[in-house]
């Protein structure tokens, strides 16, 4: 375990030791912003059409459902007249 922290601590001095332009500074923050966009989009893409999904299947399962327990008053009024 101290063999890894000692790399870290070594990679971060070496970091330190590098001086960064400002304007590379601005293109890879750029670069990270367009890559989590990209990736948020992706994100939020398929949480939309997972909800539509899901929405459609319930919605073909409860239609024919409704439509099955619906008990048609008129249809079984006149059918019923005469029969008392």
């Amino acid at each position: 375990m101290s063999d890894k922290l000692n790399k870290i601590e070594d990679d971060i001095r070496a970091l330190n030791d590098i001086e960064i332009n400002d304007n590379e500074v601005r293109d890879i923050t750029k670069l990270i912003n367009k890559a989590v966009n990209k990736r948020i989009k992706v994100i939020c893409l398929k949480t939309i059409a997972s909800v539509v999904i899901v929405v459609g299947i319930i919605f073909l399962l409860i239609s024919p459902l409704m439509k099955a327990t619906n008990v048609n008053v008129k249809e079984y009024s006149e059918n019923m007249v005469g029969e008392n």
